[in-house]
């Protein structure tokens, strides 16, 4: 499997850095940003739940391009920066909004049943993977159908993601309290660090939840 992800980052390398540059570096700026500005004007639950969305959100969006370039490089294809880019701006609106009906959901009702809860959030995070179908209701019957097929892994895989994100993120922050910096050097600190992360987890993400053998039929963009 981690030979199949370097095969394609290398086979891609070019547009990898492109688009780590185009979306990745902006999107995480904005939204690294959004978390600031929430947690300034913002007090208690409402801070915590908008800088937990901000955070969900800067990995799902940003996941797009690079799903379409995984997918075009499984067919032998060449997946094209434009042809990312579009896909990219494609489903950003669609994305933006279901991430926070199905964020809005777990979390307004975790007090009520836990389990129901852990498996909102397991679809928020899987179904973006199949947002190649042409329809939001392909897209959520293949989630559905994957969360059934490999519910403790997928809970583990999100674990680790999870938390190897967080360590890096808490410990790129304390190395950076000893130096003199502002809002600006640790919004590119936290910028640099998912560019560099971000491509490998959505190569082996994609790797992971899509059937390699399954023929693609990829909307049109």
């Amino acid at each position: 499997m981690f030979k199949d992800v370097l095969d394609i980052y290398n086979r891609n390398l070019l547009d990898i850095l492109f688009l780590m540059v185009l979306v990745i570096l902006p999107v995480t700026s904005l939204i690294f940003l959004a978390i600031i500005y929430f947690g300034i004007e913002f007090d208690g639950e409402l801070s915590v739940f908008f800088v937990g969305y901000s955070i969900i959100i800067n990995f799902i969006i940003c996941l797009p391009p690079f799903l379409w370039l995984t997918l075009k490089d499984l067919n032998d294809e060449k997946a094209g920066l434009k042809k990312c880019l579009a896909f990219f701006a494609t489903q950003f609106g669609p994305l933006l909004f279901t991430t926070f009906l199905f964020y809005s959901i777990a979390i307004y009702t975790s007090w009520m049943m836990l389990v129901p809860t852990i498996i909102i959030l397991l679809f928020t995070m899987i179904y973006p993977f199949f947002s190649d179908f042409p329809t939001l209701k392909e897209m959520f019957i293949q989630a559905k159908n994957k969360i059934f097929e490999e519910n403790i892994a997928i809970v583990v895989d999100l674990i680790i993601i999870t938390s190897t994100l967080v360590l890096l993120w808490a410990g790129m922050t304390y190395f950076m309290q000893n130096f003199d910096n502002n809002i600006i050097s640790f919004m590119l600190i936290r910028s640099l660090l998912n560019m560099v992360i971000f491509p490998f987890l959505y190569i082996y993400l994609t790797l992971r939840y899509r059937d390699t053998e399954e023929e693609f039929t990829m909307i049109n963009v």
